[in-house]
């Protein structure tokens, strides 16, 4: 520990006489101290204070407090009758006043006196006169006399005016990539000549490898500087949106491998800020000018990206561009869009071996703090935001000032050379760091390590596997929650490409810890072929059962998850419910709610699969509870999803469309678009459900032509085939297209032709279809099933095989009907069918057709001139089932539609209204 005293002479008196001053004096020492990691005790004659001297740049702290003191003291120094300040280690406090007093001074110098022994430390930053042995303690004291400023080397910045001639020469050729050695200071002179060139408005520049390597990259050239120059002009709708976007993608800084969404939020990005930006400098008569310096640090996405941008700038000839890089191969794209290749070339008197040497530099001789802050940089560049260096030392406890002195400095001496990235220009810094022991080094990735830990608890960082990749480089691989939860979320993004190369390489261990290998191989692989596979796949993997043993009962909850998942889609309904009770049960030993959620969906599913509508909705109640009080967002959008399904097949289709709206919108929040695409779609069914033609229509075909993320074959066959639905009940037989393929597009030809009045083509087209009925597909739980838009909803309650027949003979049944009529073919065939539909009814209250079947038999019996008892009857009951349905939906205009507008609905109540049953 370190101590310091600060004494006023005569301070009685001065608290009497200046109460004010001292006052305020003594306040701002104490502020001082506090905001450079001291304690402060104050007594009644003096003011003392302990500091850690363990802490990193402990020493420019300390020096922070020193110049503070001097400044305040010599504010009020006419005022004062003598102060001083003594630091130093062991000073016994009983004999600290006397020391004061007799050190005490009030002639001009600074007050402060050092014990001999922290001289080494200090003298790299101040001056000290001669010592001054106190015989009460029996050591000598070294006066302050001036502290000392660092002189310009020039170092960092040799070749800025050799570049920016360069630069000025090659005037014309407005699209250049310079290529050049490390340290050899292309970026510093590429960005004085655009900072001159813009007459000192902000260029846009793009800085791979500062921050990550992928599209924050782009987000963190959103500086302060360039947003405040776009506000003057910029639309204050723009900005909030790139301040949006700015922030997802910063929490996903860490990642090598980017979803479709997250790319499209990139693209938005860029395409919102060029605009703006070269709206900004039109007014100024100026174009725009983009610099990506280190593009061989860009990642692929970041620089498919890159990529795109400048073709189109190059295509339209509306900017410049200015790249750096270290290399020239791989440039061929580059020059296919019109980039010329520039090596640098070195003056005649310049040895490009010494650009990044770090012998004979004062830094290294003389500031240990220097090197500490310098080392810090270097290991937090890759993962933080760059320009945000000084808050981020602030968040640990640094002192603002401290930091901005030391990069000052730093900046003196050639070590960095901007603010913006004070990255250390040292060739090898990690082992030019050597002087620092390795102590020292550790203490320092601590604290890379645990203020990324922080920023993941705040969610400014995400977890990713990449984020255990860097805990590992500095030290620990993090908590066997964060590995789980990191490695899931990549696989939940798609984004496990690097997951699965370590798996395959045998060097998966070696980031998350040899003990966790197995489990988590069994967590990822299940968990892919469930979110991303196919049938086949699915059932391939699940052929071998998980590890016994597991980390942690979390893990083994997940990995039973699963499997839960696995024996729901093969209708081994009862050994599903005993995985899911176990899961429940090692959630909570586990004492962590994240997890515990999935558990409660996939038992309301397992209730839903064997008719227990009214317990799969509590269920699922349950699971977006837990959900949301445990920040599971990705659980949270996909069981509301799912209990937008159940509250439809109970009736409520306005709670299941508010319900789809929220799964949208949370999906969207959390990256899951292919999600956010399917609640769209179910939100668009639940339009058509209720009679809304039109608006279902439109819906259907946004998704199809601007869908958030990526629609597969299925997924555009199955929009095809509502789309193709909804213009039949339109009236727009004339402009729908051909029915496409696919259960439902066959369906709903069937369900066409009867509309359109083609009724031998209807009872062909069910015959062939009957013939084939599809099996019992294995149903996808845990990524949107686009094989048919029943899917994940009444598909899960019914059997496959029962649900396609009862639809199909329904519209072959009023298909013969109408035959009848105009042939006097067989009768009884249609109404037996009919009849046998609503005797086998399996579950009456759920099936959202029940009324329809209903209905379907009276329109039959009515076109036959069957006995009006039991046309009263069949009329009677369709009634009574669509009244039930429409008293369970809780908004009165979706009602209204439901029963006025929806095309069986409404032909069901006239009917009604002629049986006087209205």
């Amino acid at each position: 520990m370190v101590q310091l005293f600060f004494g006023l002479r005569y301070p009685h008196q001065l608290r009497r006489t200046r109460q004010r001053l001292t006052a305020a004096m003594e306040a701002g020492i104490v502020s001082t101290i506090e905001a450079s990691g001291g304690t402060v005790d104050r007594e009644q004659k003096y003011i003392a204070a302990q500091f850690d001297n363990g802490a990193v740049a402990f020493w420019l702290d300390l020096l922070t407090v020193m110049e503070d003191i001097h400044g305040i003291i010599q504010g009020a120094a006419r005022n004062l009758y003598g102060h001083s300040c003594i630091i130093g280690r062991n000073i016994p406090e009983d004999s600290v006043y006397q020391v004061l007093r007799d050190l005490s001074s009030g002639d001009g110098q600074t007050g402060i006196w050092c014990d001999e022994d922290l001289l080494p430390f200090l003298k790299f930053y101040a001056e000290f006169g001669s010592p001054r042995r106190h015989s009460l303690l029996n050591r000598s004291f070294v006066p302050v006399t001036a502290f000392r400023t660092v002189t310009e080397t020039g170092g960092g910045i040799a070749l800025r005016k050799n570049i920016m001639e360069a630069l000025e020469q090659r005037g014309y050729d407005r699209y250049m990539i310079l290529i050049g050695p490390e340290f050899s200071g292309i970026r510093d002179g590429v960005y004085h000549f655009c900072r001159e060139k813009l007459g000192d408005l902000p260029p846009y520049t793009v800085r791979f490898g500062a921050g990550g390597r992928g599209l924050s990259c782009f987000t963190d050239a959103f500086t302060g500087e360039l947003r405040d120059f776009l506000a003057g002009s910029a639309p204050e709708e723009s900005l909030r949106e790139m301040d949006e976007i700015r922030e997802i993608l910063s929490r996903e800084r860490l990642r090598d491998e980017f979803s479709g969404y997250l790319s499209a939020l990139g693209q938005r990005f860029m395409d919102l800020l060029w605009e703006n930006y070269t709206a900004a400098l039109a007014r100024s008569n100026l174009e725009p000018v983009l610099i990506l310096e280190n593009i061989h640090n860009a990642d692929q996405c970041a620089l498919d990206m890159a990529l795109d941008r400048c073709r189109t700038i190059t295509g339209s000839n509306t900017g410049a561009i200015y790249c750096t890089s270290r290399r020239e191969a791989g440039l061929e794209l580059w020059k296919d869009i019109g980039f010329r290749i520039r090596v640098i070339s070195f003056p005649e008197n310049f040895n490009p071996d010494s650009l990044g040497r770090s012998s004979g530099n004062p830094l290294w001789s003389g500031a240990s703090d220097l090197r500490e802050i310098a080392y810090m940089c270097f290991l937090m560049r890759p993962y933080f935001p760059p320009a945000d260096m000084v808050r981020i030392f602030e968040e640990d406890g640094k002192n603002p000032r401290t930091i901005g002195k030391a990069f000052s400095m730093l900046y003196q001496l050639g070590i960095i050379n901007c603010f913006d990235d004070p990255q250390p220009r040292i060739r090898d810094f990690d082992t030019a760091t050597e002087e620092l022991s390795d102590e020292r080094k550790n203490l320092i990735a601590s604290m890379v390590r645990n203020r990324m830990l922080v920023w993941v608890s705040q969610g400014r960082l995400q977890p990713c596997y990449n984020l255990i990749r860097a805990l590992a480089r500095l030290g620990d691989r993090g908590s066997d929650d964060l590995i789980l939860d990191a490695v899931c979320r990549d696989v939940i993004d798609g984004t496990y490409g690097s997951i699965e190369e370590d798996l395959d390489n045998e060097t998966f261990g070696a980031v998350v810890g040899d003990e966790r290998v197995q489990s988590l191989r069994y967590i990822v692989r299940t968990l892919a072929v469930l979110i991303h596979g196919t049938e086949a796949e699915i059932k391939e993997v699940f052929l071998y059962p998980p590890p016994e043993e597991a980390p942690s009962p979390r893990y083994r909850a997940y990995m039973l998850s699963n499997l839960a998942t696995y024996q729901v889609g093969i209708n081994d309904l009862e050994t599903a419910a005993e995985s899911v009770k176990e899961v429940m049960l090692l959630s909570q030993e586990s004492g962590r709610m994240r997890g515990l959620a999935r558990s409660y969906r996939l038992f309301s599913l397992v209730n839903l699969s064997q008719g227990r509508l009214s317990d799969a909705i509590d269920y699922l109640d349950f699971a977006m509870d837990n959900a949301g009080r445990s920040e599971d967002f990705e659980e949270l959008a996909i069981s509301v999803y799912y209990a937008a399904g159940t509250h439809y097949l109970f009736g409520n289709i306005a709670k299941a469309e508010r319900l789809a709206m929220d799964a949208e919108k949370t999906a969207l929040s959390c990256g899951l678009s292919s999600w956010a695409d399917r609640a769209r779609f179910f939100r668009g069914r639940m339009l058509f459900e209720s009679g809304r033609y039109s608006d279902a229509a439109e819906l259907f075909s946004a998704i199809t032509s601007n869908p958030v993320g990526l629609l597969n074959e299925e997924a555009r066959g199955t929009l095809a085939a509502w789309i193709f639905r909804t213009k039949i009940y339109l009236g727009k037989s004339d402009t729908a297209p051909v029915s496409p393929a696919g259960w439902d597009g066959s369906l709903f030809a069937i369900e066409s032709a009867y509309m359109a009045g083609k009724y031998e083509s209807a009872v062909e087209l069910a015959d062939r279809m009957l013939i084939d009925l599809p099996d019992q597909d294995f149903p996808y739980i845990e990524q949107p099933d686009w094989r048919s838009g029943y899917a994940q909803c009444e598909l899960l309650l019914f059997p496959k095989k029962d649900f396609w027949r009862r639809m199909i003979n329904t519209y072959r049944a009023l298909s013969l009907g109408k035959i009848s009529l105009t042939s006097g073919g067989d009768t009884e065939q249609a109404i037996h069918l009919m009849q046998h539909i609503t005797r086998d009814e399996r579950f009456p209250e759920t099936d959202p057709n029940d009324a329809f079947y209903y209905f379907a038999l009276y329109r039959i019996l009515q076109e036959t001139g069957s006995h009006e008892v039991d046309m009263n009857t069949a009329v009677s009951m369709a009634f009574k089932k669509l009244q039930k349905r429409a008293s369970r939906i809780d908004n009165i205009e979706i009602k209204r539609s439901f029963l006025s507008k929806h095309y069986w609905n409404e032909a069901l109540m006239f009917a009604a209204k002629e049986h006087k049953l209205i």
